[in-house]
């Protein structure tokens, strides 16, 4: 049997194993899920500082000229990339609770002056997909007081766009900016290549791949402050942008 490389952001005690008893079988993980299991694995799992980027130039440049009016104009705003609902290394779902995207403002230190714009991933609101009333009450979560801030601009998944916009929910999402969101590569694009960055990215950790794809500086929070894989993620992501010349030459490297 030949070599074969994997890439897993989280390795679970199986595939420790399934790397144990597959000498053939090489898994390459984040440093940070490597030392948070260095008393379990062997010594063919290889780490690498970051997530492996899923961003491709030639791949992103059509949806950027597609969607260029509405991509500009989030980029115009500090940028939330909001994900939510994960998987944990035991392979259990790990939903974010209210009180947890209530906290979201307090830890970026955004009031209600400050314009911004929420790029919604279609995890977010995985777990309350069919409960509208649910929804709209963590959209208000998510704004300083709890109250409705015409500041404050979501971009959401076209699933969850077509059930805001709904008959049946008629007038009960009334007043939130609310937008179909671009493809994100499209975004990606602007970000890298149009160096559209000038307002701050703020990426929550569970999205992994985006500390990665993204090649300005990125201001990283926790949905769930005691997942002890994320904050040693964070902590490297941190550690290396204290030296930019290495993240540019990480980011090279695994383009």
């Amino acid at each position: 049997m030949d070599n074969i490389s994997f890439y897993l952001h989280i390795i679970s005690p199986e595939i420790i194993d399934f790397a144990k008893n597959n000498q053939n079988i090489t898994i390459i993980t984040t440093e940070s899920e490597k030392n948070l299991n260095k008393k379990t694995i062997s010594s063919n799992v290889i780490s690498i500082p970051l997530a492996i980027p899923t961003y491709l130039k030639s791949e992103s440049v059509q949806a950027y000229e597609d969607n260029k009016k509405v991509i500009h104009e989030l980029l115009s705003r500090a940028t939330i990339h909001l994900g939510g609902l994960y998987k944990n290394a035991q392979n259990q779902d790990v939903i974010i609770t209210d009180s947890q995207f209530q906290s979201i403002p307090k830890d970026l230190n955004l009031t209600s002056k400050n314009h911004v714009s929420v790029i919604v991933h279609p995890r977010t609101f995985k777990d309350v997909i069919d409960k509208p009333m649910q929804i709209k009450k963590r959209l208000l979560l998510l704004t300083k007081d709890g109250k409705l801030n015409k500041n404050m601009h979501f971009f959401v998944p076209k699933n969850l766009y077509d059930i805001l916009n709904a008959k049946e929910n008629s007038g009960l999402f009334s007043g939130f900016n609310i937008q179909l969101s671009p493809p994100y590569n499209g975004v990606l694009y602007a970000i890298n290549e149009l160096q559209m960055c000038e307002q701050k990215q703020f990426v929550s950790v569970d999205q992994y791949n985006a500390f990665a794809d993204i090649k300005c500086k990125v201001h990283g929070f926790l949905l769930n402050k005691s997942d002890v894989n994320q904050k040693k993620y964070l902590n490297k992501y941190n550690s290396i942008n204290l030296n930019q010349d290495v993240l540019k030459g990480f980011l090279k490297i695994v383009k």
